[in-house]
């Protein structure tokens, strides 16, 4: 899906739109690959985020291409290979920081994996280092996208099936 925003222009006359594409490729592996996420930082690098199956388990990962599209410059996989991961949402910071929110399910107290929590992570501009790692909420939650300020703090959104813990004085506590 694709939408353009529009200066005022004379509607009597035929509009033309000639996007440029800058580079396309096909990227992911024979597995069950879903790339739900996308950004890009100051200079023109693509950062994909999503999930990867393999052996029955799904695990998140971060792949940062080049600007030219010419090639992977790293991949990133998180997950317990247990239970399911994925990412869903992903933004860059100033410092080509890559930030990612997803989901990361954990098992429970009888051994099965049924507890989803929002998974949040800070990658490293090299990609071969995580600034942190962390997983909170209920039981049935996930984060969906991830906004930066100016400061560099990371203010995540995403689903809950209303067991997600809330500060005092919410609007709306349940």
């Amino acid at each position: 899906e694709a939408r353009f925003e529009l200066d005022r222009y004379d509607r009597r006359e035929t509009l033309v739109i000639d996007p440029v594409i800058k580079y396309s490729t096909y990227f992911g592996s024979v597995r069950d690959d879903r790339t739900q996420a996308v950004a890009t930082d100051s200079t023109g690098a693509t950062y994909l985020g999503g999930s990867t199956a393999t052996g029955g388990v799904s695990w998140g990962f971060v792949s940062k291409v080049n600007p030219g599209g010419t090639a992977v410059v790293y991949n990133v996989f998180f997950g317990s290979g247990v239970c399911d991961a994925a990412a869903r949402g992903i933004a860059v910071d100033s410092l080509n920081n890559a930030i990612v929110t997803g989901f990361y399910v954990q098992q429970d107290t009888a051994g099965a994996c049924n507890v989803k929590q929002v998974y949040g992570a800070k990658i490293n501009p090299a990609g071969n280092a995580f600034v942190y790692q962390v997983v909170w909420g209920g039981g049935q939650d996930y984060g969906n996208a991830v906004g930066l300020d100016s400061a560099g703090n990371a203010y995540f959104t995403g689903a809950t099936h209303g067991d997600f813990p809330t500060t005092a004085g919410v609007i709306f506590p349940s």
